[in-house]
């Protein structure tokens, strides 16, 4: 009996079939790839959050 089956439409990814758990069949290095760019990501949404607050600071300012 087969393990392992492809899981329909996403490439990279199996299902083991006795336990229903999707396994990633990408290679360790794309999985890290994809970690950095995923915080490179977070990173960039906390710059904007930051930048945000100052415009909203700064425009109560010049509307006082």
């Amino acid at each position: 009996m087969q393990r392992y089956i492809k899981v329909e439409g996403q490439d990279g990814f199996v299902r083991d079939v006795t336990t229903g758990a999707i396994v990633s069949t990408a290679p360790k290095n794309t999985r890290k790839s994809f970690s950095n760019e995923f915080k490179n990501v977070v990173s960039e949404l906390n710059t904007l959050k930051e930048e945000m607050s100052e415009i909203k600071s700064l425009l109560k300012q010049l509307i006082k």
